[in-house]
């Protein structure tokens, strides 16, 4: 009996749990860098502009090139930090989707360890900092928009630093706000939908902790110099920026008019394993929340430490509300870290079933996702037949347009270097420029994965069947695998 009670204070120690499954997440996430997730264009989008930065010094985005004005002078469309610090990375390792990767990996994991940081400085019991910290690992989500080549990892990581910052070092109170500052100025330049987080920075920092001028002075301070440095750098091309970013808002007003409620529900939910019984878990844990709130009766103390659950509620509606205005998948990876804040905080009211309940999920839907991408198909030699099959099917081509999923990109440049490979650009982002028409009717061959997603200009380009021929096929997996997409590819007959 003594043997087998020292043997579960072994197994359960909280600490040996926290290697363990560290160690886990970096062998799940290393096995599989270059094949899972998916590549998606968005990465190549990142991944061009830092390559160029790195090679010539200059921010531009050569797969864009005669696509959007000045993409290929001086890339505008998304603030600077996620693409100087992927540059930055080619100075020590290959120019590779690898690198880039892993970097992401690295960044993700070190915002799981800073949330499990912010949740010892709030206090919370061991076992509730560790579920809340396994909750970001096991989640499928996590891995499948945190290990992308995109800039959540990185957005996430400095606004949990500059949050950190505030609750560790408060009694230092002009270094923390200057410091704080600076981190979520560097969040916010790493993608603007972090100045979503800005009434959870303002929360924390002037209504938590006692309001002092001097604060918000040097918090203004230093979060206004790297946004200063950016706009001096837009400044000369202007015009540049207001197309480029314009057309970004553009397309996401377009498409966020025509979401209906039920739209914004199945993009919140898309990334999340078992999706049906994730929702019904959600529920709950809002229910358990909510619950506990109308029976806290230290609700309105003003001790910080004592008070978390205004601080999640805070953090939670401020998500909610960036997500609902949203119209991407990929920043519900986001809402994670005050879900991870919530397990603990259920944990420390005697909801840990519920808690658990989610961990029991996470787990389950990564063994399903094992099950259907290394069991069920060897998700590796589906991915190397598809790019055997583009290269046969471009390799007397010279100019390719690409709007695959999953995106061949880092394939073709590798096999097929004499290539000249352009990204697509969204539908609703419409240029109906000369140059852009011109630049689209040079290429030798258009590769995609969804016809009705077409660019009415290729579609009337393609149209012509004595010029173009059309191959294709469907990679041969199941309907729930991450990689079942049709491949269509357009092109020009041998003689023409």
């Amino acid at each position: 009996m003594i043997q087998k009670t020292k043997l579960s204070q072994v197994l359960l120690n909280p600490r040996l749990l926290f290697i363990l499954y560290s160690v886990w997440f970096w062998f799940f996430s290393l096995s599989q860098l270059g094949i899972l997730p998916q590549v998606w264009p968005d990465e190549i989008l990142f991944f061009s502009p830092s390559e160029n930065l790195f090679k010539t010094g200059h921010l531009s985005t050569s797969v864009l090139s005669g696509l959007i004005p000045g993409m290929d002078h001086k890339t505008l469309w998304m603030p600077p930090v996620f693409m100087i610090a992927q540059s930055n990375l080619f100075h020590l390792f290959p120019i590779s989707l690898e690198t880039i990767r892993l970097f992401a990996v690295l960044i993700s994991f070190s915002a799981a360890i800073l949330l499990y940081s912010i949740l010892k400085e709030f206090k919370f019991s061991k076992l509730a900092c560790l579920l809340g910290f396994l909750s970001l690992l096991m989640e499928v989500l996590f891995f499948r928009f945190g290990n992308s080549a995109r800039m959540e990892g990185i957005t996430a990581f400095f606004f949990l630093a500059s949050l950190l910052t505030l609750l560790k070092w408060h009694s230092d109170s002009v270094f923390s706000y200057l410091i704080a500052g600076f981190l979520f100025s560097l969040s916010v330049l790493s993608h603007p939908f972090a100045l979503g987080f800005g009434i959870t920075i303002f929360w924390l920092g002037f209504i938590y902790f006692p309001f002092q001028r001097k604060n918000l002075i040097s918090f203004g301070f230093t979060f206004s110099i790297p946004i200063l440095a950016w706009v001096l750098y837009v400044n000369p091309d202007w015009d540049l920026f207001l197309i480029q970013f314009g057309a970004q808002l553009i397309r996401k007003k377009t498409l966020f008019s025509s979401f209906t409620l039920i739209t914004k529900l199945n993009i919140f939910l898309f990334g999340f394993g078992w999706i049906k019984v994730r929702a019904v878990w959600l529920i709950v844990f809002f229910g358990c929340l909510f619950y506990v709130a109308k029976n806290e009766r230290n609700i309105g103390n003003k001790e910080l430490k004592e008070n978390k659950l205004l601080f999640l509620g805070v953090w939670l509606f401020t998500i909610l509300l960036a997500l609902y205005s949203s119209t991407e998948g990929y920043y519900v990876y986001h809402f994670l870290f005050p879900m991870a804040m919530g397990i603990a905080f259920l944990v420390d009211s005697k909801f840990t079933l519920v808690a658990l309940a989610s961990l029991v999920i996470s787990f389950g839907a990564n063994f399903h996702f094992v099950y259907i991408h290394w069991i069920q198909s060897n998700t590796e030699i589906v991915w190397k037949t598809q790019t055997e099959r583009l290269k046969t099917a471009l390799s007397a081509q010279k100019k390719v347009y690409l709007q695959a999923l999953p995106d061949p990109y880092f394939s073709l440049r590798t096999d097929l270097s004499n290539l000249e490979l352009l990204e697509f650009i969204p539908g609703e982002l419409e240029f109906p420029s000369e140059e852009y028409k011109t630049t689209l009717s040079l290429q030798d061959a258009f590769v995609v994965y969804d016809t009705d997603r077409l660019n009415p200009v290729i579609a009337s380009i393609v149209n012509d069947r004595s010029v173009w021929e059309k191959l294709e096929w469907e990679i041969p997996v199941s309907r729930e695998h991450w990689y079942h997409y049709r491949t269509i590819v357009y092109r020009k007959n041998v003689s023409n």
